[in-house]
């Protein structure tokens, strides 16, 4: 298993962080929103969990001011 990573590069989403070429910001947009992310941007769900912890350690302040949602079961 490979580890998920988010990558930074002005080359990739004109710098903006990013995972399998969606970027964090969109990935936590549409999970907030209630979609099916791993399926819609085929990430697995600790890929999925990595993008969020990063949009919510590190992304926009509007993802830091979120209640802390369940995983769906």
């Amino acid at each position: 298993m490979n580890s998920p990573q988010v990558t930074v590069s002005p080359a990739h989403n004109r710098g903006q962080p990013s995972m399998r070429g969606v970027t964090t910001g969109l990935i936590a947009d549409a999970y907030w929103l209630g979609e099916n992310v791993a399926d819609e941007y085929g990430l697995r769900r600790h890929e999925l969990l990595v993008a969020l912890w990063f949009e919510a350690s590190q992304g926009q302040q509007r993802f830091r001011q979120n209640e802390p949602r369940l995983w769906p079961m």
